[in-house]
Formats: C-alpha cells, structure tokens, sequence
C-alpha cells in the first residue's frame, strides 16, 4: 500500500455514502450512454411535461434517478455524452492501481465486501480508506460531489 491515497482528513470532509451512491448512479448512466453512442436509433426527448426520456427501441430503460436526469440534461448532445465517456475514463484513471482493482471490483462487478477484501488479501482497515479515497477521488474529477444535494 505505498501508492498515494487520499487521507483520512480529506476523505472526512465528504459524506461517502451519498459519493457511493452518485457513484451508482452515474455508472448506470455511462451505461446507458454508451447504449446511445453505440446505436443512431436512441435519442434523448424533453417530453411536454419536461421530462427528459431516451427514445428508441422498446427494450431502453426509462431515466428514473435524479441525477441521471440532471445529467443527461447537461449532455444533451453526442458529442457532450462523447465528452462525458473521456471524463469518466479520465476520472477513472485519475486513481491508483489498487483503487481501481477496487473500484472496479465494487462498483461495476459489483462483487461483495468480503470477497473482494479476500481476494485482493485485505483487512477491513486497509479496506475502508482504500474504497473512501476512490470514490472521492472518482467523483471530484467527474465533478459529481455537486449533485449530492439533488439526491
């Protein structure tokens, strides 16, 4: 564990479990991002009662979270959800080597704790400042802590 983390006073300075669930939250909606960029057939529609929707196939999911809807309505355009796809690999490379194994491990496998503390060989206090100092890090670049608020 000698690569840098954040430390305990800064990762503090934040409510992680409102970060995590952020965190989750944009990570379905790359997903979905990334549906739309791969298909011509997806668009995003403002409906007359201004609700943002993705239009397409009948197999696209509705945008249900909050901060999907203020997202997408930030990115509106292919080339603002291209720009999305670069932050979010920028956000994601902006962290260490351990963080993203742990990252991705918790977030997009979205494997348990404790198998993922056995199989990465760690305590739970090595653990904890590991998973803080990722998702802090992860929703700084992104920019993301701002809508902790809307949630």
């Amino acid at each position: 564990m000698k690569e840098k983390l954040l430390s305990d006073f800064i990762t503090s300075q934040y409510n992680i479990r409102k970060l995590e669930e952020v965190t989750k939250a944009f990570l379905e909606l790359i997903d979905t991002v990334i549906l739309i960029l791969a298909d011509d057939s997806y668009n995003i529609k403002i409906t007359p009662s201004y609700e943002l929707k993705i239009t397409g196939y009948s197999n696209v999911r509705n945008v249900s979270s909050k901060v999907e809807s203020f997202i997408i309505h930030k990115y509106d355009s292919e080339e603002k959800l291209k720009d999305l796809v670069f932050k979010y690999s920028k956000s994601f490379n902006s962290m260490t080597k351990l963080e993203r194994e742990l990252f991705t491990k918790l977030f997009i496998n979205k494997e348990k704790k404790t198998y993922i503390m056995q199989d990465m060989r760690l305590y739970q206090y090595q653990f904890d400042p590991i998973k803080k100092s990722a998702v802090v890090k992860f929703c700084l670049v992104l920019g993301l802590d701002k809508y902790i608020n809307a949630i």
